[in-house]
């Protein structure tokens, strides 16, 4: 009787984690949604938007919490380079600033390869997506942020996964047309956090679900916040790479 009481209280913590990240995943959803309803009415100066970012951090602390208090939260715990995760996500640009009022940076990917590395994950990644000038003057490009960095998982209740992290980069920007003095390509360093949430598909296959703010480090830093959603796919690394890397 009380192996059947002890199943039942963590299905029941199961069920309330699996509910509040849905919760959280359709509220981020709907924040978003009425952040680009916003802009499209030119109004989206007046959407407390980092107060949404704030709430949504409460709403995911507090099913960390949760899931800590039921003792069902723990730490990714695979070895080092044991296992390899391949990623392609989809990015869009939600929030807007000075840097706006000239460019429009249009939706992009992100193809991405990580490992556990020791006391967390470490994480490799190209980002590219188009931006188009407001001003006919001014050229369109495409940005290149090639990156790498180290994250930390946290597996929920529900065979669910939070990943955060950070990645260190370089930005390229290839200009479509010579700018002044004939300069085609431009390079920055680049720094970005990201915070993912993932949950199981089919087999080895999971839905990806998160945001990430990248800065790009020129005179005038420029400031971009990703609403990213995506999939990814796991599996063992070969034996070579493992050899390889340690």
């Amino acid at each position: 009787m009380h192996m059947l009481a002890q199943t039942g209280s963590v299905r029941k913590d199961l069920l309330c984690a699996r509910m509040l990240f849905w919760y959280s995943t359709a509220t981020a959803i709907n924040r978003a949604h009425a952040f680009m309803q916003a802009i499209d009415s030119g109004t989206e100066r007046s959407i407390p938007l980092k107060l949404s970012l704030l709430y949504l951090c409460i709403v995911f602390m507090t099913a960390l919490k949760s899931s800590s208090e039921a003792g069902i939260l723990s730490a990714e715990q695979s070895g080092p380079f044991e296992t390899l995760k391949v990623g392609v996500e989809y990015l869009s640009n939600t929030n807007r600033n000075l840097f706006h009022e000239f460019w429009d940076p249009v939706r992009g990917i992100d193809l991405s390869i990580a490992t556990p590395f020791y006391a967390g994950t470490m994480r490799t990644g190209i980002s590219l997506f188009p931006v188009t000038a407001k001003d006919v003057a001014t050229p369109d490009y495409y940005h290149i942020f090639v990156h790498a960095g180290w994250g930390k998982h946290l597996r929920l209740p529900a065979d669910l996964n939070l990943f955060g992290g950070f990645s260190i980069g370089y930005n390229t920007f290839i200009l479509g047309i010579e700018a002044i003095e004939g300069i085609r390509y431009e390079s920055e360093l680049g720094l970005m956090f990201s915070l993912r949430m993932s949950v199981p598909v089919y087999g080895n296959w999971r839905a990806v679900l998160g945001g990430s703010h990248l800065t790009v480090l020129t005179h005038e830093r420029i400031e971009l916040v990703f609403l990213t959603f995506g999939l990814n796919y796991s599996f063992d690394s070969p034996l070579w790479f493992r050899n390889f890397m340690q």
